[in-house]
């Protein structure tokens, strides 16, 4: 069996981290007491964890979120694309199956601009319109190498991705 793993990495330029943090947990929180939950307290014990975690040197922060691990590609749009308003120039979520499928979807303002899946013959090319704002076109193209490159393992283009990306390696999985 293979790995099974969910993310949402969100890139918050020009703002100061405790700023960006304090965003970014503002808006979480919105979304999560729509739903069945409520914000735990102390010596409570949560139902769910949702983490936010900064990369100083690459500026993108990776929110985990527990609720994701079911692989139900609504939760983590319901996740992303709230993210997505500015200060935030643009959140893009993360799931690999099983080793064998990767999927990559970005949003802004709310909606998401493009997404590719990588796996059981599925491939697609980054939207440059859509990716320009954030990456270089030598950057789309690198990531678009990456995403027709032939490998055993979902893990290895999402590997090359985050490197495109400017992700540290250990933040993207």
């Amino acid at each position: 069996m293979g790995a099974f793993f969910t993310n949402v990495h969100v890139s918050v330029p020009n703002t100061p981290p405790p700023a960006a943090i304090q965003v970014l947990r503002q808006r979480i929180s919105k979304r999560i007491l729509k739903g069945p939950y409520r914000l735990a307290g102390p010596g409570d014990i949560p139902d769910r964890t949702v983490v936010i975690v900064p990369d100083r040197a690459s500026g993108w922060y990776v929110i985990l979120d527990e609720d994701s691990e079911s692989m139900d590609p609504k939760v983590l749009e319901d996740l992303a694309a709230p993210l997505s308003y500015h200060p935030v120039a643009a959140s893009i979520s993360v799931a690999v199956a099983d080793s064998d499928s990767f999927h990559l979807a970005l949003y802004r303002d709310g909606a998401r601009a493009d997404s590719v899946s990588v796996g059981s013959g599925r491939h697609r090319a980054l939207n440059r319109e859509a990716w320009a704002h954030i990456l270089s076109s030598r950057h789309i193209d690198e990531g678009n190498a990456a995403l027709r490159a032939e490998s055993a393992f979902a893990e290895d283009c999402l590997q090359t991705i985050a490197r495109v990306f400017g992700w540290h390696e250990e933040m993207a999985f």
